[in-house]
């Protein structure tokens, strides 16, 4: 059973205005991350609890709830 994908409304904002080929990549990210969202990195420090998952030249930052086998795409950074 897969993930439920959930993204919050800063990023939905920032993803509509990116060119076709990058929503392709960040539609692509979600769908792999919803059928295992374990794929990506857990992050430490400050932001433990949280994970990151490269996605062509961005990585996305997002928060996972297994009770309610959620995610939860909290930012978008480019990677450098």
């Amino acid at each position: 059973m897969n993930y439920a994908v959930l993204v919050t409304d800063h990023v939905r904002r920032y993803a509509e205005g990116l060119p076709a080929e990058m929503k392709q990549l960040f539609v692509g990210a979600h769908t792999i991350l919803s059928e295992n969202p374990h794929k990506g990195h857990a992050m430490v420090g400050r932001l433990e609890g949280l994970r990151r998952f490269k996605a062509g030249p961005f990585r996305l930052v997002y928060e996972v709830d297994e009770k309610r086998r959620t995610l939860t795409t909290l930012m978008i950074s480019w990677d450098s």
